[in-house]
């Protein structure tokens, strides 16, 4: 085994506890999550559908909590250009993030997705109006916190309501809940299924209905059984369990993190540490035609400008391939040199091989940046 670098040993710490809507990336790789627990700063930009959804689940919350009850279509229209302007704002202090603004720009569908947003908060901002006089629990609750005894599991539940005598839970969802099968996404069923575990541990009973409130479509109902839920918690509490021994060991310096890491496109594709996880490249490099993120590394041999503050750089492969990265904002490569060996994540391929185009999300990372 190889040496473990003094500064790996704190690149992890203990996972204090799952949260639903953590557990699938849990199962999917540990290292991930316990960087997380370290609070090692992610060094790839949130996608700009990311911030989206950050942006439109906030903002729907709020027309559930009665923020524009009263309020016409076309006030709530203001009150959300209002929001992305000021959380664009805070953007354009980060130093990775400012490259998507404006999300208008920068994030697929924006306007579309503005639109349907719009649209379910004046839909929820009406039938909160109707029950805003009840605020007791049978009647209507947002934004509900929830522990497992042992507290091993916690998460926020979006909305628990009172039905026809049985808890409802509803979690909103601003992006695609199914696959391109038309079926439930996993994760998103394991979140639920955890919720409906949590709903337990507090009110002492099961909720009948679990039910995902998308952007778009209708309401989807989640069926499932109690016995399914406690197998489900159960798994990830023993997951929990020996993802902690492992980093105990990992920062104790007996082995190396890559004892916790999982690498798979699947589980990298949207890994914002991949740029300095060593298992993820190890691993890409095993199987280069694994269908992996479009990530390229080796040693930069050229920088060439192409006017109006853009250049294109040229990357020697540990193979001796050659790679041309085009459309690289000056900002981006204020500390980038010739000789320097990188690696460049989150590019998009062109026709031609190995040449690639700069994204608002592209990255680069170095040792020695």
């Amino acid at each position: 085994m190889a040496p473990i670098a003094a500064s790996q040993n704190s690149r992890v710490a203990p996972i204090k506890s799952v949260s639903p809507s953590r557990a699938a990336a849990l199962m999917a790789c540990r290292l991930s999550e316990a960087f997380r627990a370290a609070g090692i700063a992610p060094r790839l930009p949130t996608h700009p559908k990311a911030h989206f959804g950050t942006l439109a689940h906030a903002f729907l919350r709020d027309a559930a909590c009665g923020a524009f009850a009263g309020l016409s279509e076309a006030e709530i229209r203001v009150k959300w250009r209002t929001v992305v302007e000021a959380y664009e704002l805070k953007l354009k202090s980060d130093r990775s993030d400012s490259a998507v603004v404006p999300l208008v720009r920068t994030c697929e569908d924006f306007e579309v997705n503005a639109y349907r947003l719009i649209a379910a908060a004046f839909r929820l901002s009406t039938a909160v109006r109707r029950i805003l006089d009840r605020t007791s629990f049978r009647n209507r609750e947002v934004e509900i916190e929830g522990a497992s005894t042992d507290g091993q599991i916690v998460g926020r539940l979006d909305r628990i309501t009172w039905e026809d005598g049985a808890l409802a839970v509803t979690d909103i969802k601003t992006g695609h809940v199914t696959d391109i099968e038309g079926r439930l996404r996993p994760e998103l069923r394991v979140q639920l299924l955890l919720y409906s575990y949590l709903v337990h541990e507090r009110f002492g009973q099961w909720p009948k209905t679990l039910r995902i409130l998308p952007l778009r479509g209708d309401t989807v109902n989640v069926p499932f059984s109690p016995a399914e839920a406690e197998e489900l918690a159960d798994r990830m509490k023993r997951i929990l369990a020996t993802a902690n021994r492992i980093i105990d060991n990992v920062r104790s310096g007996n082995v190396n993190e890559s004892e916790l890491a999982s690498p798979s496109p699947d589980a990298c594709r949207f890994c914002r540490y991949r740029p300095s996880c060593e298992s993820y490249w190890v691993a890409r490099n095993a199987q280069p035609q694994g269908g992996w993120p479009r990530d390229i590394s080796g040693a930069i041999v050229g920088i060439k400008p192409l006017g109006n503050k853009f250049h294109v750089i040229e990357i020697r492969s540990a193979d001796g391939g050659m790679m041309v990265v085009r459309g690289i904002q000056e900002s981006a490569i204020e500390r980038i040199v010739s000789g320097m060996s990188v690696r460049v994540c989150d590019l998009k391929a062109e026709r031609a091989a190995n040449v690639y185009s700069w994204r608002p999300t592209s990255f680069f990372w170095s040792s020695g940046l």
